[in-house]
């Protein structure tokens, strides 16, 4: 149940202003700048569990983003780099899926674990601020 404690302009907000800075801004999914690392992974599934180190222009703010066609049940990894490291997981379902982090982190370098039996059909990241 909301409670209405005051109009627009009564005390204490007083008069309200707009906000010049947005609260938060998210960009475009963009590749990798060492997008063709992943190129051999886009023709068939991995046969091993493979390190892709993913690299961004400089350390920023950004969630991951992945494209892949797996069997059910695999765990992906997405570990940064930054200075407080944070660390995705993702465990897949069968056939074609793409997932995309739910929180930020701060990384200039990304590296996803992919398992045997993945193919990766994209990698990606949405820059936030």
């Amino acid at each position: 149940l909301a409670i209405v404690y005051g109009e627009a302009g009564d005390a204490p907000w007083n008069d309200f202003w707009e906000r010049s800075i947005p609260q938060m801004k998210y960009w475009d999914l963009t590749h990798y700048l060492n997008e063709g690392d992943y190129d051999a992974y886009k023709e068939s599934p991995t046969t091993e569990t493979v390190n892709l180190r993913m690299n961004v222009p400089y350390n920023m703010q950004l969630t991951p983003y992945l494209k892949v066609d797996a069997p059910a049940g695999l765990e992906i990894k997405i570990l940064s780099d930054g200075t407080e490291p944070i660390n995705t997981y993702y465990v897949t379902k069968e056939g074609v899926q793409e997932f995309e982090g739910y929180s930020w982190m701060t990384a200039q370098t990304l590296t996803y674990v992919i398992p045997a039996g993945v193919k990766v059909l994209d990698l990606q990241y949405r820059q936030s601020g």
